[in-house]
């Protein structure tokens, strides 16, 4: 079995198949900088996950932007978007981090990303979440994604979403 490359590009413009979850970073483009301190700081994380994630910024300045902005029913920048396909669409299921709170606080969001990876690592909690997010169930879904962030003591925001359904969570 060949093994792939511990994987973080910068402006992407297509995702590669072929691992478990993927982290996508659409800047604002006016490259602050905490959004230079971001990205470096997800360029690492992608190398420690190795195959099990893809980390990349879109380029925004790119026309595949126009389409995945579409495709993913982008509506704020900048924004966080993780993800278990590597052609997300409206379909797909998404975890969006759009509040800049977050976005721009580098420590805090190392607390919560790897816990949100979860969600797509165990099975059982993205199945659960998948289904619940069909069945428009919002109290399963925080349930389940408040578990999983239980032992942190931060409060933050984001959305889930799969298909046209969106949910947003919020921890206590």
């Amino acid at each position: 079995m060949e093994e792939k490359e511990r994987a973080y590009v910068e402006k992407a413009k297509e995702l590669p198949a072929g691992y478990m979850a993927y982290c996508v970073y659409f800047p604002s483009g006016f490259d602050q900088d905490f959004e230079k301190n971001l990205i470096n700081t997800l360029a690492k994380w992608g190398e420690n996950y190795g195959s099990n994630l893809f980390v990349a910024t879109w380029d925004i300045g790119d026309p595949s932007y126009i389409q995945i902005s579409k495709d993913i029913n982008l509506d704020k920048l900048p924004c966080l978007v993780l993800t278990d396909e590597n052609k997300p669409n409206v379909n797909s299921f998404l975890i969006k981090i759009s509040d800049i709170r977050i976005i721009n606080n580098i420590d805090l969001l190392k607390q919560i990303l790897p816990n949100l990876l979860q969600l797509i690592f165990i099975k059982d909690n993205n199945e659960a979440i998948k289904k619940y997010l069909r069945e428009k169930n919002k109290a399963m879904i925080n349930e389940i994604v408040k578990n999983v962030m239980k032992h942190l003591n931060i409060k933050f925001k984001l959305s889930l979403s799969l298909g046209l359904f969106s949910i947003n969570v919020e921890s206590s």
